[in-house]
């Protein structure tokens, strides 16, 4: 496949190439096509861009069916969820009040947003939200309360009270610690 390009595409290209923002699959097709214009051969060119010889075909068929337009055009599918215009309502509404499962946020984004989400889903909107999962600690299960508050009131208090007036000799706190 031959190219030729006309001056002003030439020059299109390199004003292009010279802007910063410009996505690196633009940069490649550009450079691609400036390359065979030069005569590099199809090898070449994939080898020193680091894509496929049918990628760089693919590139100058582009260029001949629609111009340096079709060349620049963004075509990749990007679907936009349907969560998208809700999202800064769904997150102050998590920070005021946070919830506990994918199930609690699925019936907030259906009562904020109206809208019915899988669970998949939910959760995957929640990780957007800067949102993590946590698992909560494990209560003690042999924890007894009345002998904690009697320690608390008997043992602890007091030592408390000794160490906020200064006078705590340094033994009864490696009695204490250890």
């Amino acid at each position: 496949m031959s190219l030729d390009l006309i001056q002003q595409d030439i020059d299109d290209m390199d004003k292009a190439l010279a802007d910063e923002d410009l996505p690196g699959k633009f940069r490649r097709k550009l450079l691609a096509l400036k390359m065979r214009h030069a005569g590099a051969p199809l090898g070449m060119i994939a080898n020193t861009l680091k894509v496929t010889i049918r990628s760089v075909s693919n590139y100058i068929a582009e260029y001949h069916e629609g111009g340096l337009e079709a060349t620049l055009e963004d075509r990749a599918y990007c679907p936009m969820s349907s969560v998208e215009p809700f999202l800064e309502k769904l997150e102050k509404s998590f920070r005021v009040s946070p919830v506990g499962s994918a199930r609690q946020a699925r019936r907030r984004i259906w009562n904020v947003a109206g809208i019915d989400l899988s669970l998949t889903q939910t959760r995957r909107t929640m990780k957007r939200l800067g949102m993590r999962y946590r698992k909560a600690g494990q209560v003690p299960g042999k924890a007894d309360g009345d002998q904690q508050l009697e320690f608390l009131n008997e043992q602890l208090q007091p030592r408390l009270d000794e160490a906020g007036e200064g006078s705590v000799r340094s033994s009864s706190w490696m009695l204490l610690i250890s």
